[in-house]
């Protein structure tokens, strides 16, 4: 698995593209992480996750349940946890529930990129 972060229009999705090759994208913001399948490059796994929220789902434990048979998928998030900390209570939920699956999804990735104006950094792999 890979997971890729950095800011928003950034060209994360443009680096998955150039470093895996074609492949089917699922936007996780319009679809359910049922749809993600091994070897697809899933974008908006922020979205996702509020999304889960939103359902009364535990992002972390539902993700984890995934995982065993995504080896070979491309994660692609938002960075969320830079700037000014929301006012909302469900806002902050989001953030933190977000740092924490991100947290999940370095952990079993066998790579992570952040990407930043179209170049990368590669923080594990």
């Amino acid at each position: 698995m890979v997971f890729i972060i950095g800011g928003r229009s950034q060209g994360k999705l443009d680096f998955a593209l150039r470093e895996y090759g074609p492949r089917r994208v699922i936007d996780l913001s319009v679809s359910s992480f049922d749809d993600v399948r091994d070897g697809d490059i899933a974008v908006n796994l922020h979205e996702g996750i509020r999304n889960l929220l939103r359902d009364g789902i535990n992002p972390v434990e539902y993700i984890e349940s995934l995982l065993p048979g995504l080896g070979n998928t491309v994660f692609i998030g938002d960075e969320t946890g830079s700037g000014i900390v929301p006012l909302e209570p469900e806002e902050r939920a989001w953030r933190d529930e977000t740092g924490r699956a991100y947290q999940l999804m370095t952990k079993y990735s066998e790579r992570v990129d952040r990407v930043f104006a179209g170049i990368n950094l590669v923080l594990k792999g």
